[in-house]
């Protein structure tokens, strides 16, 4: 296991030493998994999550996780009936912690629901348990889940207790994930303070541990709170930073999170060309990695820079793909962001009272993040001053009477 290696300075030698070794790598898992090592898949289990991890191969990990966790559970079942089974508890153990591991690689993949029923099972099995580490990382990502279905309120309990049982542990590591995830959900919700505080007090940390994948994915989100406070060269200062230690490690997340922070920010200089290409390049980070949840939200940016440059028809077919791959997604959020670009387009298309009914159900939903709801008030208050009052009470009672669903299918088909 090299599990302390990947999490510090030594990532980028560690993880080119364990590629030059992947076939016995892979040989050694499918053996374990094979004869139900339960040691040896524990022992590795955590080591192998994040070196698939590390080089994006999502769908080899998940392939890797689920072989062991059907083997696994075909063997809990079989044991339901000897309950004092010696080994019971520690397969019970294992099991959890390899659930939660493949559920991750399920939501990078868009299979958000999925995924959330995986970490159900994973905590079930995990908590009447002495597995805390374990627990630890199936509650943080619990509360990821949430975060990325819209779900924020529900997502704090998760990332509060799996941060206290990381401090417990003494990981550092966990601790440094829990705190980032927390700023993220605070940036989501429109509290730059606090989103601020954590995500500062989280890249101070990773950057002690020297672990790069964590430094570039939570400085870029430091970064898109930086430019929320005014604070916009810090936050280019920081994304140049967080590129070049991407790029030399060949960190497609890395790069592709961002490049996507970078071009809100070029826009925000003014230099829309700069942005669209930086938005480009995102895309295709995301597409080749096959992590659809960014896919959509970098999508839905680049729907916005097309139609800044009058180019509706392109704005048009790009906010079409966005919601549809949150659909597929089952990721609220960037459906709502979707929904809402397609909103302003249908505006400027002079369709006001279409994209008036748009607005005001986005701004119904709870799933929205603090950003699309602030998008979608600006254009609501554009769109009653342009209507009469007459049409703004026959749309709002449309709303009042309609579906979201509805509403979604007719708008992104």
């Amino acid at each position: 296991a090299r599990e302390p290696d990947m999490k510090s300075s030594r990532q980028k030698e560690t993880v080119a030493g364990l590629n030059a070794d992947i076939d016995n790598i892979r040989s050694a898992w499918d053996t374990a998994v094979a004869y139900e090592a339960l040691d040896r898949l524990h022992t590795a289990a955590f080591s192998l999550w994040y070196f698939y991890n590390l080089r994006d191969s999502l769908q080899e990990g998940e392939q890797a996780f689920e072989s062991a966790t059907e083997r696994l559970q075909t063997r809990l079942a079989a044991s339901e009936s000897d309950q004092a089974a010696p080994d019971r508890a520690r397969l019970a153990g294992t099991l959890g912690e390899l659930l939660s591991h493949q559920a991750q690689f399920t939501f990078r993949q868009g299979r958000i629901g999925e995924a959330a029923a995986l970490y159900e099972t994973s905590l079930t099995l995990l908590r009447p348990l002495d597995e805390p580490a374990a627990l630890a990382q199936a509650l943080n990502y619990r509360g990821v889940v949430y975060w990325l279905t819209g779900q924020f309120e529900e997502a704090w309990p998760y990332l509060n207790e799996s941060l206290a049982m990381a401090q417990m542990l003494g990981d550092e590591w966990g601790q440094v994930q829990s705190l980032g995830f927390m700023g993220m959900i605070a940036q989501a919700q429109g509290d730059h303070d606090r989103a601020y505080h954590y995500l500062s007090e989280s890249l101070a940390r990773s950057r002690v541990m020297g672990d790069i994948r964590l430094i570039s994915f939570i400085g870029s989100h430091l970064a898109h709170t930086l430019q929320a406070l005014g604070r916009v060269s810090e936050g280019l200062g920081l994304l140049r930073e967080n590129l070049r230690l991407a790029i030399d490690t060949t960190d497609r997340l890395g790069i592709g999170v961002t490049l996507e922070q970078m071009a809100i920010a070029t826009q925000a200089g003014g230099n829309e060309a700069e942005a669209r290409r930086l938005l480009a390049e995102s895309i295709d980070q995301f597409r080749d990695v096959g992590d659809t949840w960014f896919l959509s939200r970098t999508l839905t940016l680049a729907g916005y820079l097309a139609l800044a440059v009058g180019e509706a028809d392109q704005a048009y077919d790009l906010f079409r793909q966005a919601g549809q791959v949150a659909v597929a997604t089952q990721a609220l959020p960037n459906i709502l962001a979707a929904l809402a670009g397609l909103a302003e387009w249908s505006a400027r298309g002079g369709q006001s009272e279409r994209a008036l009914e748009i607005v005001l159900h986005i701004l119904r939903h709870p799933a929205g993040t603090q950003d699309v709801k602030d998008r979608a008030d600006t254009l609501r208050t554009e769109l009653e001053e342009q209507l009469t009052p007459q049409q703004v009470a026959a749309v709002q009672d449309r709303v009042q009477a309609g579906d979201f669903e509805a509403m979604r299918q007719d708008v992104l088909g």
